[in-house]
């Protein structure tokens, strides 16, 4: 059977096409900028943004199965480029479900951003309200490829963490590796979402295949704080629980404003001047700047979440 795997030089791609290859698929794998690691696949070279060739990839491949899991993931980054995010997210992802009609299974992996984090553990068929425009785009590729074809499955997953072959970090690697040093991980106590072995999800994903499932597919680990996540990887190497540095609460923005960030000593943010979004037409000033004239909560020193109001 021929599978298509885009993002093959990805977390999660690899150990998709890794198991395929493994399984005696037939597998073509797409890349983009970064070579593709030594897999005994057919390997392909594919800009999304060009939508001709997503054409021409799967015409070549003739796919029975297509497993689309690469996207334009930076959350930050799809707040300055929108147009890159809509055309990777959104027009790639219906371009690519357009050429796929004929496959007999179409597996698009999205993400818990489509939600807006109001209560946590979502159902399948709560309704999506994305915040920012990452969440945004990747709906708006859920929606193509629901309509589009009628054997697929959209995958939504949470905090996918593990060791990528191009060497990309993630939360999970970062504060593992820092641990195993020896050193402190900074982890916000009320930023919560389900850590997901990426792994374990494209071991999951194979069975999808298996059981050729269709609709909607949340697949993620148990809900946590990213503190209490980097408490668990603590005790793997054996780092203990007071090698967890707790800095605090994440910084709530109110509508008007940017970005926010805290700092060990002080906590800022940017503030939106102008209203078209610029990284040029931002400022730096303190939470506290009479200026702004907002009556934040205050818990020992720290500016709470809107989930701590």
């Amino acid at each position: 059977m021929r599978v298509l795997v885009t993002g093959g030089t990805g977390l999660l791609g690899y150990l998709v096409t890794r198991l395929l290859m493994e399984r005696s698929f037939k597998v073509y794998a797409t890349y983009h900028e970064k070579a593709p690691p030594d897999l005994e696949v057919s390997w392909v070279r594919l800009d999304l943004e060009d939508l001709g060739s997503i054409v021409r990839v799967v015409e070549d491949a003739k796919p029975s199965i297509v497993i689309h899991t690469a996207a334009y993931t930076d959350v930050d980054g799809c707040e300055v480029n929108r147009e890159k995010a809509y055309r990777v997210n959104y027009l790639a992802t219906a371009a690519l479900a357009k050429a796929s009609k004929d496959t007999d299974l179409f597996i698009y992996i999205s993400t818990d951003y489509v939600f807006d984090d109001s209560r946590g553990i979502y159902r399948e068929s709560d309704v999506p309200a994305p915040l920012n425009y990452y969440g945004l785009s990747k709906l708006l590729g859920e929606i193509a490829v629901t309509a589009i074809l009628r054997n697929s499955a959209v995958v939504r997953v949470s905090g996918l963490y593990g060791y990528s072959p191009t060497g990309k970090k993630n939360f999970g690697v970062v504060a593992f590796e820092k641990l195993s040093r020896g050193e402190p991980v900074k982890a916000f106590v009320d930023q919560r979402l389900s850590p997901t072995y990426a792994k374990f999800l494209a071991e999951k994903l194979i069975k999808v295949i298996d059981a050729r499932i269709t609709g909607v597919i949340h697949i993620a680990g148990e809900r946590l704080s990213r503190y209490e996540f980097a408490t668990i990887l603590a005790e793997i190497p054996g780092a203990g629980k007071s090698a967890v540095l707790e800095p605090g609460y994440a910084l709530w923005i109110p509508p008007g404003f940017a970005h926010g960030f805290q700092a060990l000593e002080d906590t800022y943010f940017l503030y939106l001047v102008t209203k078209e979004y610029s990284p040029q037409h931002e400022r730096c000033i303190k939470w506290d700047d009479p200026e702004i004239a907002i009556p934040w909560p205050v818990k020992e020193g720290v500016i709470l979440s809107e989930k701590e109001r």
